[in-house]
């Protein structure tokens, strides 16, 4: 599994100083990232789930030990609330970073199915006040997929929708990923969440944090194709919920 590794977090270390003395988020963490794989973290609040996607993306290079990241091409990074600018249209957003002089005709190809895809064409010429809460994350989503990066870190992107239109954010970018073969890390507070959209669920505890669960979802074995959607009818992702709910609840009180 080596050479399939895609960020080795070794002996990871982490204080922030909190006005009042020195506050430990991480010592001597150690995780490895997979490559084609969603990878969803789950944790108690402030344990160091944000921070450690912030290290991993170089938004914050205070900290000790190693972050050793195979990657080609680039990092996207989704947050809660989206980054759109907000002076551009929702086609001008989603081709950011896009070198358009240069004839990319693929790329712009895949921006115009992207659109069609997320529902989005027929709003291309709207600037991101004009959209909802969830047409906002889905233009962050295609912004992101536009550009086939090899690893997409999301801190909570779904959590401010409506169930409805979260689950139809989960399986579009379920869908995407799958098909790009991409990898990615997503921090959620949703156990169902991370269960309906994971190839692997990592458990961490109060800080220091470390981690008190791996788990590699057995019906994601061997690449098996299953929306978010179809993965919530499953009775054995049931099992997955009660087995990660019973871990993470004496870190809760």
């Amino acid at each position: 599994m080596e050479n399939n590794i895609l960020v080795g977090v070794k002996n990871l270390e982490k204080q922030y100083n909190n006005g009042i003395g020195t506050l430990t988020i991480f010592k001597g963490f150690n995780l490895d990232i997979f490559k084609n794989q969603i990878t969803s973290i789950v944790g108690p609040s402030g344990c160091g789930k944000t921070s450690l996607l912030n290290m991993i993306s170089d938004l914050d290079m205070d900290y000790g030990g190693k972050i050793q990241k195979t990657i080609q091409n680039m990092i996207g990074y989704i947050f809660q609330k989206d980054a759109l600018i907000p002076w551009k249209t929702v086609y001008e957003n989603v081709l950011l970073g896009v070198d358009i002089r240069n004839g990319d005709s693929q790329r712009l190809e895949y921006c115009e199915k992207l659109l069609k895809d997320f529902s989005l064409y027929e709003f291309k010429d709207y600037y991101p006040k004009m959209l909802s809460g969830g047409m906002r994350q889905k233009v962050a989503l295609a912004q992101m997929l536009v550009n086939d990066p090899d690893l997409i870190l999301l801190d909570e992107p779904f959590s401010s929708q409506d169930f409805f239109t979260k689950i139809h954010l989960e399986n579009l970018f379920y869908k995407n990923i799958k098909e790009k073969k991409l990898s990615a890390i997503l921090v959620t507070h949703d156990i169902e969440e991370a269960v309906a959209l994971s190839d692997r669920i990592i458990v961490l505890s109060q800080k220091p944090c470390r981690i008190m669960k791996d788990l590699f979802l057995d019906f994601r074995k061997n690449e098996k194709f299953l929306l978010p959607e179809e993965v919530r009818e499953m009775t054995s992702s049931s099992s997955y919920f009660a087995d990660i709910y019973q871990t993470l609840k004496p870190e809760l009180v």
